[in-house]
């Protein structure tokens, strides 16, 4: 058996699970194993927390209930991928919001820089009337080569 089924087989694995009256929709492909000696299968999770068995050797499905082992180990699997693909959603838009960003940067930095405002020519101003200097009385200087006299 190949590696992989034929449309015409998957489709006939579609019509089993569709007979077998899920209540939620098929939502994932869990896992498979094809062209093995061993029993070939796929799992599906379920809309309803549920995981769908399909024998596709001989088309029978079985259909777990929400709280076995089975339902509870994929819903952890299921809820850690969905968590990372939000993650990596998230990471790429921060990474665009990035580039946009730093490409808004270099594109105003390489826009022609407007000249600058030349300066306004400043009035002169009306010079303030300076008052004159009272002239204080110098005292003329002394010479040292006369004595000085000391009063007690």
């Amino acid at each position: 058996m190949d590696s992989a089924l034929t449309p015409a087989k998957q489709e006939q694995v579609d019509q089993k699970l569709r007979e077998a009256k899920v209540k939620g929709a098929v939502d994932r492909l869990l896992s498979q194993r094809i062209g093995s000696k061993y029993v070939n299968y796929q799992q599906y999770w379920l809309s309803d927390g549920r995981v769908a068995f399909v024998n596709v050797d001989n088309m029978t499905v079985r259909i777990s209930e929400a709280d076995s082992k089975t339902a509870k180990y994929w819903g952890k699997k299921v809820k850690a991928a969905d968590a990372k693909a939000e993650d990596k959603i998230a990471q790429e838009k921060l990474l665009e919001a990035r580039k946009d960003r730093k490409q808004r940067e270099a594109e105003k930095k390489a826009a022609p820089k407007s000249e600058p405002k030349p300066k306004a020519v400043k009035k002169p101003r009306a010079k303030k009337a300076q008052a004159t200097p009272t002239a204080e009385p110098t005292q003329p200087p002394v010479d040292p080569t006369k004595t000085a006299t000391v009063y007690e």
